[in-house]
Protein backbone atom coordinates (compact mmCIF):
# COMPACT_ATOMS: atom_id res chain seq x y z
CA UNK A 1 0.00 0.00 0.00
CA UNK A 2 1.00 3.19 -1.07
CA UNK A 3 0.95 6.33 1.04
CA UNK A 4 -0.08 9.50 -0.34
CA UNK A 5 0.83 12.86 1.52
CA UNK A 6 0.63 15.47 -0.99
CA UNK A 7 -0.83 18.74 -0.22
CA UNK A 8 0.07 17.77 3.92
CA UNK A 9 2.82 20.63 3.99
CA UNK A 10 0.74 22.88 1.82
CA UNK A 11 0.11 26.64 3.32
CA UNK A 12 -3.41 27.98 3.11
CA UNK A 13 -3.81 31.14 1.27
CA UNK A 14 -4.26 33.77 3.34
CA UNK A 15 -8.10 34.94 4.22
CA UNK A 16 -11.22 33.60 5.75
CA UNK A 17 -11.10 29.68 5.82
CA UNK A 18 -14.16 28.98 7.52
CA UNK A 19 -17.34 30.84 8.83
CA UNK A 20 -19.96 28.96 11.43
CA UNK A 21 -22.59 30.12 14.31
CA UNK A 22 -22.23 28.06 17.48
CA UNK A 23 -23.75 28.94 20.66
CA UNK A 24 -24.70 32.32 18.95
CA UNK A 25 -21.53 33.53 18.08
CA UNK A 26 -19.73 33.77 15.01
CA UNK A 27 -16.79 31.60 15.08
CA UNK A 28 -14.45 32.59 12.17
CA UNK A 29 -11.06 30.45 10.99
CA UNK A 30 -8.41 32.89 9.62
CA UNK A 31 -5.63 32.56 7.84
CA UNK A 32 -3.50 36.25 8.13
CA UNK A 33 -1.09 37.50 5.61
CA UNK A 34 2.36 36.46 7.42
CA UNK A 35 0.57 32.65 7.21
CA UNK A 36 -0.82 32.83 10.65
CA UNK A 37 -3.52 30.80 11.83
CA UNK A 38 -6.65 32.00 14.41
CA UNK A 39 -9.72 31.55 15.22
CA UNK A 40 -12.15 34.95 16.18
CA UNK A 41 -15.77 35.06 18.09
CA UNK A 42 -18.06 37.69 18.32
CA UNK A 43 -22.03 37.78 19.09
CA UNK A 44 -24.55 36.65 15.99
CA UNK A 45 -26.40 40.07 15.95
CA UNK A 46 -22.99 42.03 15.88
CA UNK A 47 -20.71 43.92 18.42
CA UNK A 48 -19.51 47.58 19.48
CA UNK A 49 -16.34 48.78 18.89
CA UNK A 50 -14.28 50.83 21.96
CA UNK A 51 -11.24 52.51 21.80
CA UNK A 52 -9.19 50.29 24.58
CA UNK A 53 -6.86 53.51 25.27
CA UNK A 54 -10.05 55.67 26.13
CA UNK A 55 -13.03 53.53 26.53
CA UNK A 56 -14.62 55.55 23.62
CA UNK A 57 -17.28 53.78 21.42
CA UNK A 58 -16.53 54.34 18.59
CA UNK A 59 -19.52 52.26 16.54
CA UNK A 60 -21.66 49.32 16.55
CA UNK A 61 -20.77 46.59 13.52
CA UNK A 62 -23.14 43.79 12.71
CA UNK A 63 -22.17 40.48 12.15
CA UNK A 64 -22.77 39.75 8.46
CA UNK A 65 -21.05 43.26 8.18
CA UNK A 66 -17.98 42.09 10.26
CA UNK A 67 -17.85 39.03 8.24
CA UNK A 68 -17.30 40.66 5.31
CA UNK A 69 -14.96 42.54 6.41
CA UNK A 70 -12.46 39.63 7.32
CA UNK A 71 -13.92 38.46 3.74
CA UNK A 72 -12.55 41.26 1.93
CA UNK A 73 -9.52 42.27 4.16
CA UNK A 74 -7.71 39.78 6.24
CA UNK A 75 -5.32 38.98 3.37
CA UNK A 76 -4.12 42.48 3.84
CA UNK A 77 -2.98 42.15 7.42
CA UNK A 78 -0.97 40.43 9.90
CA UNK A 79 -2.72 39.78 13.13
CA UNK A 80 -1.16 41.84 15.07
CA UNK A 81 -1.97 44.88 12.69
CA UNK A 82 -6.28 43.82 12.53
CA UNK A 83 -7.98 45.88 13.99
CA UNK A 84 -12.11 46.63 13.94
CA UNK A 85 -10.88 50.54 14.86
CA UNK A 86 -9.65 50.73 10.91
CA UNK A 87 -13.85 50.04 9.73
CA UNK A 88 -15.94 50.82 12.13
CA UNK A 89 -18.56 53.53 10.96
CA UNK A 90 -18.08 56.28 13.19
CA UNK A 91 -20.93 58.70 12.40
CA UNK A 92 -23.81 55.87 13.38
Amino acid sequence: MELNFEGLDREEAPGVSDVKVEYNECVISIVWKDGEKSVMHFPEDGFTVVNPATNERLGYIEAGEAINILKNNVSQYNREDFSWKLFVNKHE
